[in-house]
């Protein structure tokens, strides 16, 4: 059981009571005050009472009563008060973690300053000048006589990866601005924009220093195993933005899809040197095709984790303004961002006799932070959007989505299967350029009667016949869309 030891200027009647009530409390909360008002019997030396109950070791803690009166007795040396002053002080000098005596502050000065003695200045106390806090005050200081506080001093931990003297280094700023990122953004939302305009802006820099050298005479096993080391090698940057993305694209920040356009508008930027330069080789900068190809994959299944939709319609259907190496604006779809890295590809064929080499390299080097499911249906949804709504002739690209092959169950397609729902299709509508369900409908419609006048096959790799893409309107039929509420 607890003991405690309750010290106090009388005073009026009033604050006399106060401090009877509290000590009452306390011993209905299962400790044992000793409190003049029941402890001092008539006869007793009430200075002799004080003194002994102030130095007794068996008292856990000694509560002091902060108040006008009492502050100035204690400075003043004044009464029974002005005696404990004189023993409490150099208890309290002789061990500054002294944590027997416990300020309770009871009434505030004109400046609205705790009045505290000298000798309990350099102390926290407790404070119950306030009645609107009381309760609060109150556990608090309950909690500090049984040793049981409410934040608890966490254990301690490992140290973190970038510490681990094998574990890659990310000297990059960008991992400085996602770790500072949350708290930025909880103190100013509205902030999103500019925050991602300095984050992509220290990305892009740091990008273009995983350039690659290769020079004249390398083999398709070499140059692609290098390609392939130096992909590994920009990993932490890459997951710096993953990082980043997640949170800038939930859809409460409401982040303008123009800042991410630009990113991938930009990236011819990195398909020659930028230094002056008499010969280079297109195999230097192969790997940064790779490298955009996957970030568009990432921002969009980022952009479905996150169920922000309305993003991804405008990342989908507004154009993109991609500069040529001389400076050309074109404006694209964003079917332009998808290219063939042909010695990681060859490479992967030689080497692992695999089919495609960009996928194989993304499902094996994919991030932590991103379930394969989320990746593989973001390429999926690539692929239908450009099947459906891409109409320009003069466009040669097609979306094929590579990661396909490598789903491990028919997951990846329940966000196209989920279109019985109405609510569901709600969400999506946006994405899939429809008004509502029957402009939807119609629109598969087209699309099937054109594919079956066409005779067009199921997509899929030449050398893989047995395993195809099937049509959207194959992962729901066109005349179920919106059947359930």
């Amino acid at each position: 059981m607890k003991k405690i030891f309750i010290s106090y200027a009388w005073g009026s009647k009033e604050h006399q009571d106060w401090v009877k009530d509290l000590a009452t409390r306390l011993m209905s909360d299962g400790i044992d005050v000793t409190f003049d008002r029941w402890s001092v019997k008539e006869g007793h030396d009430i200075n002799y009472f004080m003194e002994t109950m102030v130095k007794k070791d068996h008292y856990d803690k000694v509560i002091i009563i902060s108040d006008k009166n009492y502050t100035e007795k204690a400075n003043d040396r004044n009464g029974g008060v002005g005696i404990e002053a004189q023993i409490i002080t150099p208890e309290i000098y002789a061990d500054m973690t002294q944590e027997k005596f416990l300020p309770v502050v009871v009434e505030r000065d004109d400046e609205d300053k705790p009045y505290l003695p000298t000798f309990l200045k350099s102390k926290l106390y407790f404070d119950f000048s306030n009645i609107e806090y009381f309760e609060e005050s109150y556990e608090n200081l309950v909690r500090n006589i049984y040793d049981a506080p409410q934040i608890i001093k966490p254990q301690v931990g490992s140290a973190p990866s970038y510490i681990s003297e094998n574990a890659i280094q990310s000297t990059s700023k960008t991992t400085f601005h996602v770790r500072a990122l949350e708290n930025k953004l909880a103190k100013s939302p509205v902030k999103v924009n500019q925050l991602t305009n300095e984050f992509l802006e220290e990305f892009k820099d740091d990008l273009y220093q995983y350039k690659l050298n290769f020079g004249g005479g390398w083999s398709i096993i070499d140059a692609g195993k290098k390609i392939v080391d130096k992909i590994h090698e920009y990993k932490p940057l890459r997951e710096d933005f993953i990082a980043f993305m997640k949170i800038v694209t939930r859809p409460e920040y409401n982040l303008d899809s123009d800042i991410l356009k630009s990113l991938f508008e930009n990236r011819a930027n990195y398909f020659y040197p930028r230094e002056q330069s008499n010969s280079w080789y297109d195999s230097d900068y192969e790997h940064y095709k790779f490298i955009f190809h996957e970030l568009f994959i990432y921002v969009i299944a980022i952009c479905l984790y996150n169920q922000n939709y309305n993003l991804i319609s405008d990342l989908l259907h507004s154009p993109y303004f991609f500069l040529s190496r001389y400076e050309q604006v074109m404006a694209k779809k964003y079917v332009e961002i998808r290219e063939f890295p042909q010695i990681i590809n060859d490479y992967y064929r030689r080497e692992y006799n695999r089919i495609s080499g960009s996928a194989e390299l993304m499902i094996s080097n994919l991030s932590p932070q991103i379930e394969k499911s989320y990746f593989i249906q973001a390429d999926l949804l690539l692929h239908y959007v450009d099947e459906l709504f891409n109409d320009d002739i003069t466009i040669y690209k097609k979306w094929f989505p590579v990661t396909y092959f490598y789903k491990d169950s028919e997951n990846v397609q329940n966000l196209f299967a989920k279109l019985i729902s109405q609510k569901h299709f709600e969400k999506l509508k946006n994405i899939f350029n429809s008004e509502n369900i029957e402009d939807f409908k119609n629109r598969l419609n087209e699309y099937k009667s054109q594919n079956e006048k066409e005779n067009r096959r199921n997509p899929g790799f030449d050398s893989n016949p047995w395993d195809r893409i099937p049509w959207i309107y194959e992962t729901v039929k066109i005349n179920e869309i919106g059947k359930y509420k």
